[in-house]
């Protein structure tokens, strides 16, 4: 049994989490994660259940009247809610001092206002809470730190977390599938072109587990917390990913060079004594697997939604042991994580196989960053059967790669909004790069301020235009770079294009798009 735990234990792509809790992000009962949503619906009641204090001029609310915020703000597509939370891990309990909402046109806009007025209200009244969103689109999207889930887990009467239900479903992939609702999603009608880009050391973190009931339905729970990080860095024409890994109380290296597109080119381990070490080696072969089963190679053509991510690959052996895994993966369109463009891919129909037992479906969804190519989220369950009398295993994974977030860390005035920097820049870029920007529109003016762009610069730039949609633009940073140029408005909703040279005459090219998969 240890052999087949094993397998279970290691099925799911290397992704990550934040150090200070679980994500856990499901929005209705059926939530695999019990402790967030039980915290979630207390907390949720609690604050419902409120009246309304003092109510700004001009609002459709009265002063007493009961917290509406399940009926949404008038003009607004996108709403949220935030609380400063106190996590008491000592006596394993959790409150709140206050709550805020916030509505906006924008989904990270909402997320952000109903933050910001809560930071304020924190540091107006000196207080340790910490603020967090709890709920954002009617979508329970409260993070518990780790140090609290365990304390509360802990108590005979919360229980374990179990992300399982054991009833209905069996070995069927129709039943308890886990379902994405974490933000809004839209499909992605013309190619959107993707690659892998370098990036800076992140926090990897796994939070896996593992019920067994027996033929009698009783139930064994098996939880594992892991932590790592990854890199990704750009070696010649290729790239270097690094992935941390410790065992026998040594701290060792997988390392796997693979081009932009993908196409994995060598896989190998560093370490102290690496050959020495059984536990280390048995682990490589498994990331290997890993990566043959589950990393994306992007088409040069871009993707869509419909497409099959895996569809030329079959049945995928696992290391030395006989078990075998088919991951299916349909594009489904183009949502945010963490402020950061992303390509959810439904993970249903894929399965595992040990030897001569029925395949075990396995159900769930992953995130692509689409500025990175990596990984960022998956979350998968997987239900195995071995035979009438025996036992049946259900597994279910979160993992999470927590990349800096893209959104905007305050709102600076209503009239900004964000839009995408489809850039290349001779000498400065290998090819054509995009970056999340924030554009003020005052007229036929359009004002950014301190965009991050190329290795952390930050730049400013001016866009002007005339009634026609033609103009110019000018841009100056930080480290003294400057630079000129025309540009072409291109109609209602569709944003504008644009050319010039910077100072020391190298060619620019840009594209400013309302959406990442814009024609």
């Amino acid at each position: 049994m240890k052999k087949y735990l094993f397998v279970l234990a290691l099925i799911s792509l290397t992704a990550c989490q934040d150090n200070s809790g679980t994500s856990t992000q499901q929005k209705n009962a059926a939530n695999p994660d019990t402790t967030s949503y039980k915290i979630y619906s207390e907390l949720m009641d609690q604050i419902l259940g409120q009246k309304l204090g003092k109510v700004s001029n001009g609002t459709a609310y009265r002063t007493g009247s009961l917290n509406p915020y399940r009926k949404g703000f008038p003009g607004f597509s996108h709403k949220a809610l935030a609380a400063c939370m106190i996590w008491d891990v000592e006596n394993a309990r959790v409150s709140y001092k206050n709550w805020f909402s916030s509505g906006n046109t924008d989904w990270n806009y909402a997320a952000v206002g109903a933050l910001n007025n809560c930071e304020h209200y924190k540091r107006q009244k000196s207080l340790s809470c910490k603020c967090q969103v709890v709920d954002h689109d009617d979508i329970n999207v409260l993070e518990i730190p780790y140090d609290f889930r365990r304390a509360y887990e802990s108590r005979p009467e919360n229980g374990p977390g179990v992300i399982a239900n054991v009833g209905a479903g069996g070995n069927s992939h129709n039943g308890n599938e886990i379902r994405y609702s974490e933000a809004h999603v839209q499909p992605i009608d013309s190619p959107l072109i993707v690659r892998y880009r370098p990036i800076h050391k992140a926090t990897r973190i796994k939070d896996e587990t593992t019920v067994a009931v027996d033929k009698d339905g009783k139930e064994k729970t098996d939880t594992e917390h892991n932590e790592s990080t990854i890199s990704v860095t750009k070696v010649g024409e290729n790239l270097l990913y690094q992935t941390s890994y410790r065992a026998d109380d040594k701290d060792f290296t997988f390392n796997m060079l693979m081009s932009e597109l993908g196409d994995v080119q060598e896989v190998t381990v560093s370490g102290p004594d690496t050959e020495k070490s059984h536990e280390v080696n048995q682990a490589l072969q498994t990331f290997k697997t890993m990566i043959e089963a589950y990393s994306t190679v992007y088409p040069d053509e871009g993707i869509k939604t419909g497409d099959e991510l895996y569809s030329d690959r079959g049945e995928v052996r696992m290391g030395s042991f006989d078990a075998w895994v088919k991951i299916k993966g349909r594009v489904v369109g183009l949502t945010h994580f963490r402020g950061r463009p992303s390509i959810l891919v439904d993970l249903a129909g894929s399965y595992l196989r040990i030897g001569s037992n029925p395949k075990s479906y396995m159900n769930g969804w992953m995130l692509l960053d689409a500025n990175t190519g990596v990984t960022t989220k998956m979350h998968t369950r997987t239900v195995m059967q071995f035979s009438a009398n025996a036992k049946k295993l259900i597994m279910t994974a979160i993992d999470e790669l927590r990349l800096p977030q893209l959104a905007p860390t305050q709102i600076t005035d209503p009239s900004e909004k964000q839009f995408y920097l489809d850039l290349a820049w001779e000498k400065l870029l290998e090819g054509r790069e995009v970056f999340p920007v924030m554009v003020k529109q005052v007229g036929r003016v359009g004002y950014v301020k301190s965009a991050s762009l190329i290795g952390g610069k930050k730049c400013d730039a001016v866009f002007r235009y005339d009634e026609t949609g033609q103009g110019d633009w000018e841009l100056t940073c930080t480290d003294g770079t400057r630079a000129v140029g025309v540009l072409q408005t291109l109609g209602r909703g569709k944003g504008s294009k644009g050319s010039g040279f910077d100072t020391d005459g190298n060619k620019i090219d840009f594209r400013i798009r309302h959406s990442l998969v814009e024609n």
